[in-house]
C-alpha cells in the first residue's frame, strides 16, 4: 500500500491469555499531538521529526513482568486519495531477561525472554522501517517530480522540468526527498523505470551511473558501484565527440551522453 501521506498512529495492547479486544493506549496524530489514554500509563510520548519526515510513539510499560501483545495501526492517504491503514502486531515483554507473567488471577504462561525479546525487536526495528520509508512519500512536492507505483519496495520519481543536469546537484535533490539518483542494477529495474517514464510521455531522463573516471566503465554516482546487467541502445555507449561520460534511460536501452545537458532526472527512493 502507497501513502501520499500519515496522519496518525495509534498504539494498542491486550494481555496474553486474555480473549477480549485489544485497549488503546494513545494516540500521535501529524501535527504532533499526542493523547495519551489511561491513569495507569507510565509514559508516553510522541512527535513528528522533520528532517526525517515521520510519526513515532514511545511507550513505557509500568507493568514490570508482565507480557502483552501490542498493535500499532498508521492512518494516512493513499495514492489515491482514500483514507487508508496498516496495522502491524508483536508480542512483548519487560526488557528484564526474567520470566514475565500475565496480569490476570490465573496461572499465568512463562515467557522465553531472549528469543521473545530478539524477535520483538527484529519486528520493532522492521516496522520503523516501514513506517520511515512510507512517510518519505509525505515530503515529495508532487508539484516537482511525478511518482511511480511501487516496485520491488521502491518508487522512482521524474522532474517535472527540464534543467541544467549535474552529477551531484541533482544526488542532493534526490536525498531531499529520501533517496539518491537512479541505480539501474538489472534488465528488470530498468524495464520499469524505462516504462514509467514512457507512461508520463518522457522521451528520456538522466540516471546516476557515469564513467567520469574510467572511460567505459559506468559506475552509479551515489553507491560507487559498477553498474551491470543492463541493455544498450543500438550502437552505445559510444562517447561521441568525446564527452560523453552520463547516461540516460530510453525506452529502447541506455545511451551516454554529456553530463550538462539540459534534461529530467530520476530518483529512486527505498520504501520498504
Amino acid at each position: 500500500m502507497e501513502y501520499q501521506s500519515v496522519t496518525s498512529m495509534t498504539l494498542e495492547r491486550r494481555a496474553v491469555g486474555s480473549t477480549g479486544n485489544y485497549t488503546e493506549i494513545g494516540t500521535i496524530t501529524a501535527d504532533g499531538k499526542v493523547n495519551k489514554l489511561g491513569s495507569e500509563i507510565a509514559s508516553l510520548r510522541g512527535g513528528v521529526k522533520l528532517s526525517q519526515p515521520k510519526i513515532f510513539l514511545k511507550y513505557v510499560s509500568p507493568d514490570a513482568g508482565y507480557c502483552y501483545f501490542y498493535k500499532c495501526t498508521v492512518r494516512g492517504i493513499n495514492s489515491a486519495g482514500e483514507e487508508a491503514s496498516r496495522s502491524g502486531r508483536a508480542f512483548v515483554m519487560n526488557r528484564l531477561r526474567t520470566p514475565c507473567t500475565t496480569p490476570t488471577t490465573t496461572k499465568a504462561p512463562s515467557c522465553a525472554a531472549p528469543e521473545a525479546i530478539a524477535k520483538l525487536e527484529e519486528k520493532v526495528e522492521h516496522c520503523s522501517a516501514q513506517l520511515a520509508g512510507l512517510n518519505k512519500l509525505y515530503s515529495i512536492n508532487i508539484n516537482e517530480y511525478t511518482v511511480s507505483s511501487l516496485f520491488k519496495g521502491r518508487v522512482y520519481t521524474i522532474s517535472k522540468k527540464n534543467e541544467r543536469f549535474g552529477l551531484q546537484k541533482m544526488n542532493d535533490r534526490c536525498k531531499e526527498i529520501g533517496g539518491y539518483l537512479v541505480e539501474v542494477d538489472n534488465q528488470e529495474e530498468q524495464a520499469f523505470v524505462a516504462n514509467f517514464s514512457k507512461f508520463i510521455g518522457n522521451r528520456l531522463a538522466y540516471i546516476g551511473a557515469n564513467d567520469i573516471q574510467k572511460e567505459g566503465t559506468f559506475v552509479h554516482y551515489n553507491s560507487e558501484k559498477v553498474m551491470s546487467d543492463v541493455k544498450w541502445v543500438k550502437g552505445e555507449p559510444n562517447n561521441y565527440g568525446s564527452g560523453e561520460d552520463c547516461l540516460v534511460i530510453k525506452t529502447n536501452g541506455l545511451n551516454d551522453i554529456s553530463c550538462s545537458r539540459t534534461s529530467r532526472y530520476i530518483c529512486e527512493i527505498p520504501i520498504i
